[in-house]
């Protein structure tokens, strides 16, 4: 067996061929098993091996396994020591784990993750609790490796700890396992650093002191732990929450005040007045300035972030106030937020605090002006919020060019110390921010948006305006036009978010959260439009109107983004083209695009919940809504939306990530609705992977270049004027019952409709010299874009369609050809010949023989006998 190891490590010294490749195994059969001795060296040549193998797609060995385990036997057999094991293997319970995958990170990722794993195998529990936690983790990290978060996080030389403590790099870890193990990368999570994330969950008494929810009941020992009176509290008021909100709401109460008071025990050695508990139970966090409730406000702990608003609610329904945790926070700036009623954004100005607490009042107290405006100038609150969260950042990080003299005087005047001496701090300041830029620390727009939020705040105290140091406009020119086109979307990124999209939309067991995000994704994407006005929609914001000389609908949406200087119009009877831009009132193909997911993400939240808000909460109209796992009504936040989608995107196949920015203005419904066709198609045929639909359908697609797309139904919806428009293609296989024919096709249209009314509208006159009291439409070219009309998958239907694209189309072109300033006809009939060409390309999806014997009939019999009376054949 030895000889046969040898000789496989033979093969693979003569793999490395060229001079430099291999530099650690080469080091390895230089010096030999000595090298073996230091674990980052043995480290090293796995991984040159394990990246050798796996560019290779195979090992090279006779039997079949990785080199790797042949240099480790041989490795026991040189020292005698069958107890050896490499970096590539952790030890547990007389077997072994294979952690090799992790060599697609840097080697001290390898070598830290063997050194966790050994810590948490060799402690209380060891491999009998944790071995599949180990797994799964290596699992998640291996198959997360190449995400353009991760690839990022790991290039900027950050380590494993960085890793498991970053919040969005453990949200990727979660997205690559199955939920099922959750909690097991939650337990490394936190074995990892409890400090920051909270000891592993410990094991409570079974049924010891149960709080009981109607016929229901829970373990709540940690509460009894802390406090027995806490405990009957707990009970009492557990009783009110059952009475008032019923059975479901008292339980999720009862599983987040086990959730917070389990938090508290394994944080209680930094909470102060503690002790209180047992004496005064639930009065305890509001003694002594509330130290005991801030102190759990700021514990570091997922199970007390999500459970923390509990205690005040049960506060305020045991005494009868309305106690909100910002009334208790001194150097804090709360927002409201637009996902909720009593929903906040704190901002911590602490840090400010310790520079100067008169400074940190005076940024309150323009946030507090700010969010109190009624005039013209009143803001969005999520502006406000980012306005406040950028003076934070100013005055924490750009600091750097102040003098303790500086420093004394913001200390001393606050926000007034920046005008002295001829605006010196002020200068300084705005000094600091431009180097940041020039350095490349901070982007250009950051630079700007910086500079003026600081200027705002002065201006609201009437301080001198300085304008020296600005960011350069010149500087900010040149960078838009070296902007490239990575910074917007290819096709093929468009492409697999719609497969990522509509792949998702499959899933039956999709929650009603998920469809929601999933859908405003959809529109995002379709439409290009900002994403605050639409997450702000509301259900009156979707309108239709009749146009009486048309009898037409049209559908417009009003997304609303206050602007400075305007107050509404939006209920007077006439408004001016600039009334309607400011109010923000979309039509045309950007709604049409959304208007069925609009309509959708309306329908979808159940009508008797949004009955049952009160009248003056403001989601009572809100378009978009959600029940999240507490129960409650939530609307969608601008600050975390994003993040949510990317997280269902990568659930479904997708390392593109989401973002509005990269949407060019007008949205790409023109790709994504080539790619929605597609996916539907590639769904009948049981594919699975993105790499298949995009091999399949990212060939030459007919997708046109955005710089020359047109949308035809926006085209066509000008050339067939007063009528409705629809870029369905409907194809059958059967003659529908009650359908009339066309020289096209079929027509469904049961007369006196809106199509009818509008042809009959504009042959009034005509109809009227000849007698015609017909209800029936007879403009056959709009047909085509018609939503009455449908297709037969045969070859007498293929041989109409040819027929009317060469002989009626085709003498349209010939008819304009000559002539000059006839731009918009042309795009007329070059959106007719397209459109008979989508229609045949998804019937040949349908019936490919159609197709072919259409084209012989066409070939051998010419115009379809019902087009030659039309057509100029001579």
């Amino acid at each position: 067996m030895t000889a046969e190891r040898l000789k496989d490590l033979l093969v693979y010294i003569r793999s490395f061929k060229q001079p430099g490749e291999g530099a650690h195994f080469q080091n390895f059969i230089d010096e030999g098993f000595t090298l073996l001795d230091d674990a980052t060296k043995w480290a090293n040549i796995e991984q040159e091996l394990y990246l050798f193998e796996a560019a290779e797609e195979r090992t090279l060995t006779q039997r079949g396994g990785s080199i790797l385990n042949g240099i480790t036997n041989l490795a026991k057999t040189h020292s005698k020591n069958q107890d050896l094991w490499p970096p590539s293997r952790v030890v547990m319970l007389g077997t072994t784990i294979n952690i090799a995958p992790m060599y697609t990170y840097p080697v001290n990722w390898i070598i830290d993750f063997k050194e966790l794993a050994d810590k948490i195998l060799s402690g209380p529990g060891g491999g009998a609790k944790y071995r599949h936690s180990i797994h799964a983790m290596q699992a998640s990290l291996s198959k997360s490796r190449f995400d353009p978060y991760v690839d990022d996080f790991v290039s900027g030389g950050q380590v494993l700890a960085d890793a498991l403590d970053d919040d969005n790099y453990f949200k990727i870890l979660l997205s690559q396992t199955n939920r099922g193990d959750h909690s097991r990368l939650g337990n490394v999570r936190k074995l990892n650093n409890p400090k920051l994330h909270g000891n592993v969950a410990k094991h409570a008494q079974r049924n010891q002191h149960n709080l009981r929810a109607g016929s229901m009941s829970k373990g709540a020992f940690w509460v009894y732990q802390l406090s027995p009176k806490w405990y009957r509290q707990c009970q009492t008021y557990i009783d009110a929450v059952y009475k008032d909100k019923g059975e479901l709401k008292a339980v999720s109460a009862i599983t987040r005040l086990t959730k917070i008071s389990s938090s508290m025990v394994d944080h209680k050695e930094h909470l102060p007045f503690l002790e209180d508990l047992n004496t005064h139970g639930i009065e305890a966090f509001l003694l002594h300035d509330a130290d005991l409730l801030l102190a759990v406000y700021g514990i570091e702990d997922k199970r007390a972030r999500d459970s923390f608003g509990e205690i005040l609610r049960m506060y305020n329904t045991l005494h009868e106030t309305s106690h909100r945790v910002h009334n208790f926070l001194k150097y804090t700036v709360s927002v409201p937020c637009d996902s909720g009623d009593d929903e906040y954004s704190n901002i911590d100005l602490s840090g400010i605090a310790e520079i100067s607490s008169l400074l940190t009042q005076h940024i309150i107290d323009y946030a507090a002006y700010e969010l109190g405006r009624i005039d013209g100038d009143v803001k969005a609150e999520t502006t406000i919020f980012g306005q406040v969260t950028t003076i934070k950042a100013v005055f924490l990080n750009h600091l750097s060019h102040l003098d303790d003299t500086d420093m004394s005087l913001l200390s001393e005047y606050g926000i007034y110390a920046l005008k002295m001496n001829n605006s010196k701090i002020f200068k300084r300041v705005r000094y600091s921010i431009r180097e940041a830029f020039e350095k490349n620390i901070l982007s250009v727009d950051s630079a700007k948006q910086y500079q003026s939020a600081i200027s705002r705040l002065c201006k609201h105290y009437k301080l001198a305006e300085v304008k020296s140091y600005a960011v350069s406009a010149g500087k900010r020119e040149r960078h838009k036009r070296t902007l490239s086109e990575s910074d917007y979307y290819s096709i093929e990124d468009v492409a697999s978010l719609a497969y990522a999209i509509e792949l998702a939309l499959c899933d039956r067991n999709l929650s009603l959260h998920d469809e929601q995000v999933l859908r405003l994704g959809r529109v995002l994407i379709k439409t290009g439009w900002n994403l605050a006005p639409v997450l702000t929609l509301e259900v009156d914001d979707i309108l239709q109107l009749n146009t009486s000389s048309s009898s037409q609908a049209r559908h417009f949406v009003r997304l609303f983004k206050k602007r400075a200087d305007y107050e509404t119009q939006f209920y007077e009877f006439e408004m001016s083209s600039d009334d309607l831009e400011k109010e923000g009132i979309v039509f045309g193909t950007e709604v049409t695009n959304a208007l069925r997911d609009l309509k959708a993400i309306r329908d979808n939240f159940p009508s008797d919940i949004r009955g049952e808000l009160p009248e003056k909460s403001k989601l009572k109209y809100r378009l978009p809504l959600y029940i999240d796992t507490k129960g409650k009504v939530r609307g969608f936040s601008f600050k975390n939306f994003t993040s949510k989608l990317n997280i269902i995107l990568r659930r479904n196949e997708c390392n593109i990530q989401f973002n509005c920015q990269r949407i060019r203005k007008g949205g790409l419904n023109y790709i994504y609705k080539q790619f929605s066709r597609n996916f539907k198609e590639y769904k009948k045929a049981g594919q699975h992977s993105l790499k298949v639909f995009l091999d399949v359908y990212l060939r030459d697609n007919g997708i046109r270049s955005e710089e020359t797309l047109s949308s035809a139904t926006s085209i066509m919806a000008n050339y067939f004027t007063g009528r409705p428009i629809s870029d369905d293609i409907i194809i059958v296989t059967d003659i529908p019952d009650d359908s009339k024919q066309t020289p096209s096709g079929r027509c469904t249209s049961q007369g006196n409709d809106a199509e009818a009314i509008a042809y009959l509208n504009t042959h009034k006159h005509l109809n009227k010299e000849v007698d015609n009291e017909s209800p029936r439409c007879s403009d056959f070219n709009a047909c085509l874009f018609c939503r009455h009309f449908r297709v037969i998958a045969d070859a007498e239907h293929v041989w109409r369609l040819l027929s009317y694209k060469e002989y009626i189309v085709g003498e349209m072109q010939r008819a304009v050809s000559d002539y000059e300033e006839v731009t918009d006809q042309a795009r007329y009939i070059d959106e007719l010949e397209k459109r008979v060409d989508e229609i045949l390309e998804d019937l040949a999806a349908i019936n490919s023989d159609a197709i072919s014997s259409g084209k012989q009939l066409m070939k051998t019999k010419g115009c379809h006998e019902d087009w030659a009376l039309l057509a100029e054949t001579g």
